[in-house]
């Protein structure tokens, strides 16, 4: 066989990747990932090991393609930012999306510069926060489309990895 492609699938895999300094930066992260039973070396082990996959798949002309589910996000984020939970549901189109998406996928390019390309599966059931599923009920949500949600948000993760990646 000539396999030429290794997609890594995991729906949370940029979560387990990136600090997300801008959002995550004080101790609480800490605190956050204590909370949840992980560790923060795991954050390290694991970008140490998709390092280690990367290099050993490019040293084979293997391209390496990560495919995750968006919106994802650690339980923290909504913690720091209560606004984003609407009558206890979380809100898909709060304006701190585009911007915590845009800065994501920012950081990924930065971090994981030799990922050959992202398969986003965005507005699934398995994200965290999707106008699809319909559950938010609030006033911005009942008046943003589809196509609008989806155009900000694609956009917010492609123009990053856009401006890295293609040239």
């Amino acid at each position: 066989t000539h396999l030429n492609t290794l997609v890594l699938h995991e729906n949370e895999l940029i979560d387990k990747l990136l600090f997300l300094k801008k959002y995550y930066g004080d101790p609480s992260m800490f605190n956050h990932l204590k909370r949840v039973g992980h560790p923060i070396n795991v954050i390290y082990h694991t970008r140490s090991h998709i390092r280690k996959v990367i290099q050993l798949a490019h040293a084979r002309n293997i391209a390496v393609i990560l495919e995750v589910k968006e919106l994802t996000f650690p339980e923290q984020l909504t913690e720091k930012y209560p606004e984003l939970i609407n009558n206890g549901i979380v809100c898909p189109t709060h304006p701190l999306w585009y911007d915590f998406l845009h800065d994501k996928y920012t950081e990924l390019s930065q971090e994981f510069s030799e990922i050959d390309g992202i398969i986003v599966s965005h507005g699934s059931a398995e994200g965290r926060a999707s106008l699809v599923s319909g559950h938010c009920q609030c006033n911005r949500c009942q008046k943003t489309s589809l196509y609008e949600w989806y155009k900000r948000s694609i956009s917010a993760m492609y123009e990053p990895w856009r401006a890295k990646h293609i040239k």
